[in-house]
């Protein structure tokens, strides 16, 4: 990253900021979700959510551990209803590397993140904003771009950033559907 100032365009959750562990443990306090999470101690809960195969930790918790369906939407109100569910959450190291080439000047210009929300309209959504500036900056250095349900990445991308020099997302439908778009492809 140092050759010229680079454009970068990343994800926030799992990516920039761990939420799995905090929201597992949020979800520990709900009776009726709790006993479909493992029983590790917290060290050993982070290495399992952070090296479990189903990005979505909701899915997981399906797929993996039993929970029943009915029981996602209560799980998703858990980080989604609290206005203040990123306040506290610690960068990630891939993050604390994005803060460093932002700092050195010729490396990383500017960050878009292209984060989905299950509602634009949601509580936490102001938390994840002031999280985002907080650890990126301002809008000199990074532009948040709150992607709606069905939306994808590689429309945002094209529209406002369409010629990155590097994306991030944890989600391999998102990787994929960024390297398959013709526009963006040969940046």
């Amino acid at each position: 990253l140092n050759n010229r100032s680079k454009l970068m365009a990343v994800d926030t959750d799992d990516v920039l900021v761990h939420i799995s562990t905090p929201s597992v443990e949020r979800a520990r306090r709900h009776p009726e979700i709790a006993r479909y999470i493992p029983d590790h101690e917290p060290d050993a809960l982070g290495a399992t959510l952070i090296g479990r195969p189903q990005p979505y930790i909701q899915q997981w918790l399906i797929d993996s551990c039993g929970m029943p369906r009915e029981l996602q939407d209560e799980l998703v109100l858990i980080s989604r209803g609290d206005p203040n569910f990123y306040d506290d959450l610690p960068p990630s190291l891939f993050c604390k590397g994005i803060i460093g080439a932002l700092a050195r000047p010729g490396a990383v210009a500017h960050v878009h993140v292209l984060t989905h929300n299950y509602s634009n309209s949601d509580p936490c959504v102001e938390s994840k904003d002031r999280w985002l500036r907080k650890y990126l900056g301002g809008p000199e250095k990074v532009t948040i771009h709150h992607i709606e349900a069905g939306q994808k990445k590689s429309e945002v991308l094209r529209q406002f950033c369409p010629e990155p020099d590097a994306f991030a997302d944890d989600s391999l439908k998102n990787v994929v559907d960024v390297l398959l778009n013709d526009a963006i492809r040969p940046h």
